[in-house]
């Protein structure tokens, strides 16, 4: 038999493309069909988490800027799940006011791990909401003494 991969495709055998492998399909980064910690890691999905965590900020009055906002959803891992679920919830706000990307909203709800998407709920909305809130006051307080304030005279 040739190992020429027409042939082996032909003779119905067990070929591996170019980006396949045996265990897991291959997907491209960042595609909605890619795993979870790869989806997560999309330019776009990683700013509109950042967007979502500064207007939450916002709201709530604490002065935070985008680059912040952007250092909080990459360095706090622990605070995955609850920024997922809050930025959806925020990106179908906007989106019922036609400002939302509905590719970004199908990323995102791509992107939480399948038990939390089954049993999403207002409770599991506000108390996401909470640990996002709690989280950025405190990435606040710590940037806050390391920031040097102007003088009031």
């Amino acid at each position: 038999m040739s190992s020429d991969p027409v042939v082996l495709r032909a003779a119905g055998s067990a070929y591996l493309g170019r980006y396949r492998s045996a265990t897991r399909p291959w997907y491209p980064p960042g595609s909605c069909w890619a795993s979870p910690e790869d989806s997560t890691d999309h330019p776009g999905l990683r700013r509109s988490q950042a967007l979502a965590v500064k207007h939450l900020a916002a709201s709530q009055r604490l002065p935070m800027t985008q680059r912040q906002a952007g250092e909080l959803v990459r360095t706090r891992r622990d605070l995955r799940d609850a920024v997922l679920v809050w930025t959806y919830v925020w990106e179908l706000d906007r989106r019922a006011r036609n400002k939302g990307k509905g590719p970004v909203v199908h990323r995102i709800w791509r992107a939480i791990p399948s038990q939390t998407r089954r049993a999403l709920t207002a409770d599991r909305v506000w108390s996401a909401r909470q640990q996002v809130l709690d989280a950025t006051r405190q990435f606040l307080n710590d940037v806050s003494p390391n920031q040097a304030r102007p003088r009031q005279a």
